[in-house]
């Protein structure tokens, strides 16, 4: 409808709108399986650069350097301002 809504304007209604409809609505879905295949097809070729690669060996992080990184991100984050902080006495 959006399809002959601009179109229609411009160069009139044509003689069988409904076949119109048709043909622009079939088009618009092959497109569409196209589109899709194509966009399958990409990320089937990024999978494979990625198996590809060499796996780098995962190491986990000592629990210093986790309590590191929570108190740097409880800090920038503002969340232990006197505001936040309630007494526990």
């Amino acid at each position: 409808m959006a399809d002959a809504l601009a179109q229609w304007p411009e160069s009139g209604i044509p003689r069988n709108p409904g076949a119109w409809l048709t043909t622009v609505a079939k088009r618009k879905a092959i497109d569409g399986w196209r589109r899709a295949e194509r966009l399958d097809e990409r990320y089937r070729d990024i999978a494979r650069g990625l198996q590809d690669e060499d796996a780098v060996a995962w190491e986990p992080l000592d629990d210093d350097v986790l309590r590191l990184v929570f108190v740097t991100s409880v800090i920038s984050y503002g969340f232990l301002s006197t505001n936040n902080v309630s007494p526990s006495c």
